[in-house]
């Protein structure tokens, strides 16, 4: 687990994936799928494993 940088939030935003409260979305970051879920105002990204 990892805690997203405020720029790549900010990228999140501006291709609308940014998650919410109850809504988390799966983003793919240098290739590999991650969990994103936004929790006390940031943004948690988990490892997901490739389906």
């Amino acid at each position: 687990m990892q805690w997203a940088s405020f720029a790549l939030m900010d990228a999140l935003r501006d291709a609308n994936l940014m998650p919410s409260a109850n809504r988390p979305t799966i983003v793919n970051i240098s290739q590999r799928p991650y969990l994103a879920e936004f929790v006390e105002g940031a943004v948690r990204l988990t490892p997901r494993a490739s389906e």
